[in-house]
């Protein structure tokens, strides 16, 4: 037994170990931050970094903070100036080598909080390796637009220099240089973190440098320059009419925005290259030179390639041919339906019959008048056995549960349909009495097979050709999955369209699809087609309808007690019970032989309202079982990948996995 506890704490020790060893750990044995200051207001960060890795390594990731709502909030409750910058401009990835890393990623990730990240990655290793302190230098090159903000009139930079989230540094350096024209002024230099480091300036720069940094706290720096040493940005606003849903913007070559509406709250001063970009139209350059504090608003157009405007007449083309087409499709589909889905010599004259039509059981009926088995139409010869007398109904609790018990039937009935055996045998079983509110433990099993023998019965005694569920379900089957498809094609189609173009073009040449399968949507339902038979008997069914629903009192025939129980069955299929137990009123009064009841006055309309609740709490339970189921803040706020990191921008975190 010791043996075996030494050996299983062995495998669980080796397995924890296994598992630590998996998750990579980093450390940094340099870090090195250059961060090169203009004029202009704008600034370039480098951060050159050496991770060493422990354990199974994929690659490298650095994060700088966008925005970060709580800090943001802390930082305003408390009175002080918020740091932050506008706009973060990608310059690149960079190996050691100083060789820019073309399948390195750029993106902007969002935490569950609303904190945002721009997100600088490079996976080195795709499928994993396992390291014992290997190093990688790699450089993260990034500029900022709005970092610097204007306080009380003089220009502020104001930084995180490090990621707040970081592994163990042994060396740092930070290297800051300022424009030309600056004086270095040392008393200008504000450190707002309590670290033993080492700053040596000269007249252009500031470096500082700290061996052993540890892996907590922030690490953030300002500088306060005379009022004219930086010049305040001005603002830009642009608007691109064509095209009109994404354009690429390069400032200087470098792209800054991909809206073909946008503005620039920190725009930098001083002669620039405004390059607007969309693939398939030619160019449009402006050599753009604002004054400090000037604002000025750009709407242009760009002009479309000679193959891109080939593309765009031949799209308005197609989008004509699709609604064409779309029109002959509607037409062609209600052609079919004039052809395919109409009875066959449908009576024009319905004519009032005092009885059902022979042979046409209230199941059948039901079935008949709307090309459908539901289970109205089961409720209805419930009621009708009752009245045969092979079941008797019970009220227990009134409106909510009935008891269900086998009686003997009518000497005079002519017996039971297969069709009624399988729905005694649903609600019984081997048991001679059932609750109404037990129904669901067996009768939904069963009912799946009633109504297909139903449906089976109706061709059968060629009332149709062909089993009208069959076809109701193949028409909706081709029209949902045409029209998914089409639909599917048409989003896509039109998604990829309007980002090559540009312009929001609808891929119309598969709307003629998507009519089609809507239309057979629509038409499901009315495809069904009664035979000439089938067509007879019908109209025999509404005018058997039309004497239960609108015959006047003691009209067309002498109406007796019996007649009213004999036809109830027949009225709750119509949903007419109501109607026909008024034509009883004062004629009809007492109770069913079939019923017990707690009451003691009963009459037609009384009895109507009682099958009523009888169908609807009962309906519950004899149903089928079925199953269900970059923009930041920053000094004044606004702009795409700004961002505020609870005291000056920047921040983050670096690390891998």
């Amino acid at each position: 037994m010791k043996k075996l506890l030494i050996s299983v704490s062995f495998v669980f020790l080796f397995l924890l170990s296994y598992t630590k060893v998996k998750a990579v750990t980093i450390d940094y044995p340099n870090y090195f931050i250059q961060i090169d200051i203009e004029k202009d207001s704008t600034f370039t960060v480098t951060e050159t970094i050496t991770s060493r890795f422990y354990g199974e390594a994929h690659g490298v990731r650095r994060d700088v903070t966008l925005t970060d709502p709580d800090k943001l909030q802390r930082c305003l409750d408390s009175g002080l100036t918020c740091g932050g910058f506008e706009r973060l401009i990608y310059i690149g990835i960079f190996d050691e080598n100083d060789k820019k890393v073309d399948d390195a990623k750029f993106y902007e990730v969002e935490t569950e909080s609303g904190e945002k990240y721009a997100r600088f990655e490079w996976e080195l290793w795709p499928n994993g390796k396992y390291t014992s302190g290997e190093t990688v230098t790699w450089k993260v090159k990034y500029k900022i637009l709005g970092g610097i903000g204007w306080v009380s009139s003089l220009p502020y930079f104001y930084w995180n220099i490090l990621p707040e989230d970081r592994g163990a540094i042994e060396n740092f350096e930070t290297l800051i240089n300022f424009p030309s024209g600056v004086q270095v002024e040392p008393s200008s230099l504000t450190l707002y973190d309590d670290f033993d480091l080492n700053i040596l300036t000269t007249s252009s720069s500031i470096r500082i440098e700290r061996p052993n940094f540890n892996i907590f706290g922030n690490y953030t720096i300002s500088y306060e320059f005379n009022e004219n040493e930086i010049l305040q940005p001005a603002i830009l606003n642009y608007k691109v009419n064509t095209p009109y849903l994404s354009t690429d913007v390069y400032l200087n070559d470098q792209q800054i925005s991909s809206q073909s509406t946008d503005t620039f709250n920190y725009f930098p001063t001083g002669e620039q290259k405004l390059t607007f970009s969309h693939f398939g139209y030619n160019d449009s350059i402006f050599n753009v030179n604002l004054a400090s504090g000037e604002s000025k608003t750009f709407e242009l157009s760009l002009t479309p390639t000679p193959i891109m405007a080939v593309l765009l007449a031949f799209n308005w083309v197609f989008c004509g041919l699709g609604v064409i087409f779309s029109f002959i499709v509607a037409f062609l589909v209600y052609r079919h339906y004039q052809n395919h889905g109409r009875d066959k010599n449908m009576p024009k004259t319905i004519i009032p019959l005092f009885s059902p039509p022979k042979d046409v059981l209230p199941y059948l009926l039901g079935s008949l008048k709307d090309e459908k088995v539901d289970r109205t139409d089961v409720i209805g010869t419930i009621i009708d056995l009752a009245y045969r007398g092979y079941i008797k109904i019970k009220e227990l609790d009134k409106k909510k549960n009935y008891l269900l018990t086998k009686t003997e039937p009518k000497k005079e009935d002519a017996g039971l349909g297969e069709i009624e055996k399988e729905i005694i045998d649903a609600l019984f079983g081997s048991s001679e009495s059932v609750e109404t509110k037990n129904l669901y433990k067996r009768f939904p099993l069963k009912y799946v097979s009633i109504e297909k023998n139903i449906y089976q019965e109706l061709v059968s005694k060629k009332y149709f050709d062909t089993n009208p569920n069959t076809v109701r379900i193949n028409y909706f089957a081709w029209g949902g999955v045409i029209l998914v498809f089409s639909l599917a094609a048409l989003i896509f189609g039109s998604i990829l369209l309007s980002l090559v173009t540009g312009v929001l073009y609808p891929f119309s040449m598969v709307l003629p699809f998507a009519i089609l399968g809507f239309l057979y949507l629509v038409i499901a339902n009315f495809m069904p087609v009664k035979t000439e038979l089938g067509s007879k008997i019908y109209a025999e069914i509404l005018g058997f309808k039309m004497y239960l629903h609108t015959a006047e009192r003691y009209r067309l025939q002498n109406l007796g007690p019996d007649e009213f129980e004999r036809y109830l069955s027949f009225a709750i299929v119509f949903g007419i019970e109501e109607e026909w137990a008024k034509k009883f009123d004062g004629i009809y009064k007492g109770m069913p032989e079939w019923y017990d009841g707690t009451g003691s006055v009963y009459d037609a309309i009384w009895i109507s309202s009682f099958t009523r609740s009888f169908a609807d709490s009962t309906i519950t339970n004899i149903s089928p079982v079925t199953s269900g189921s970059s923009k930041g803040s920053g000094w004044s706020g606004g702009g795409s990948f700004g961002g505020f990191s609870g005291g000056g921008g920047g921040g983050g975190s670096v690390g891998g996995w």
